[in-house]
């Protein structure tokens, strides 16, 4: 099963996975196990749509990553999937090495963005300014 294997290499890359088959068992993980830095999410799921899960843990949790990925690519569905906040888009099948990549480049700029906002609250309250 992709989910399976996704895991796993999520887990040899140092990710903890969490796994879910629905959209309602990913809300149950998502209400459950804050935060969830990363989310491999496919744009067709049992029990709902995917975009809208995307759009929901966007309002919900802004700070997690979402990787969207479908057999069924569309530039308009890779277009709202982006526009909605997702980090990256992967197209089944997909090799190890794509998926390796896309995981790591969106844990960076998850990072980045993370250090980004340190940075600026920091400048906000003058304590990078030695006051």
């Amino acid at each position: 099963m992709l989910r399976k294997a996704c895991c796993q290499i999520a887990a040899g890359m140092g990710f903890v996975p969490l796994s879910a088959g629905s959209v309602p068992e990913a809300l149950a993980i998502l209400n459950e196990q804050q935060p969830v830095d990363m989310l491999l999410l496919d744009l067709k799921l049992p029990g709902g749509s995917g975009l809208k899960l995307l759009g929901e843990v966007k309002t919900l949790y802004p700070n997690t990553g979402v990787v969207m990925m479908t057999a069924f690519a569309t530039v308009s569905s890779a277009v709202e999937a982006m526009r909605i906040g997702a980090a990256n888009y992967l197209t089944k099948p997909f090799g190890l090495e794509e998926l390796t990549s896309v995981l790591e480049r969106t844990s960076q700029r998850m990072y980045f963005d993370i250090e980004s906002r340190r940075l600026r609250e920091r400048l906000r309250t003058k304590n990078g300014m030695g006051t």
